[in-house]
């Protein structure tokens, strides 16, 4: 187990390779994992997120409440 910036990772060896568990889906994690593809594209990626929502950007909430989104 690893806790950097926040995020829970949890990193598993099996029989088809590593597999990478990410704990939490806002910005950090999707971005953690995104990284994480881009390096090691044959690591198996897996986010838990316990809302039905990942990765939202609280920068556009203004634009989203206006109607221009």
């Amino acid at each position: 187990m690893l806790i950097y910036k926040g995020i829970i990772y949890f990193f598993f060896l099996n029989s088809r390779g590593m597999r990478v568990v990410i704990i939490g889906g806002g910005a950090a994690g999707m971005s953690a994992a995104s990284r994480i593809r881009r390096l090691k594209r044959d690591f198996e990626i897996v986010v838990f997120e316990r809302t039905g929502m990942v990765s939202h950007a609280p920068c556009g909430i203004p634009y989203y409440l206006e109607g221009v989104i």
